[in-house]
């Protein structure tokens, strides 16, 4: 995942970043710290979306979202008011 979270953004204490994984159709984001209004976005190489939610987290809570049978090139993006972060996979 590359991006900018936190730092120079907001003036303030900020959650720790967001792990990502991927894991046969299952698309796994883990959060250290409480986080609310993350939106997470998969698009596939054509530009079409797969899967946008925003969700709230709990410290050290797992969100997993199935992706189904599809397969190519994707880009996963988390998006919040502290950053973004943007990561590619292939299924």
């Amino acid at each position: 995942m590359e991006g900018r979270w936190g730092d120079n953004i907001i003036r303030t204490i900020f959650p720790k970043t967001p792990e990502v994984s991927v894991n046969g159709s299952v698309l796994s984001v883990y959060c250290p710290d409480a986080i609310s209004d993350l939106t997470i976005e998969v698009v596939s190489a054509d530009g079409n979306v797969i899967l946008k939610e925003s969700v709230t987290i709990s410290s050290g809570e797992t969100v997993r979202f199935t992706l189904g049978e599809i397969t190519g090139t994707y880009q996963v993006r988390l998006n919040h008011e502290y950053g973004y972060l943007v990561g590619d996979f292939a299924m």
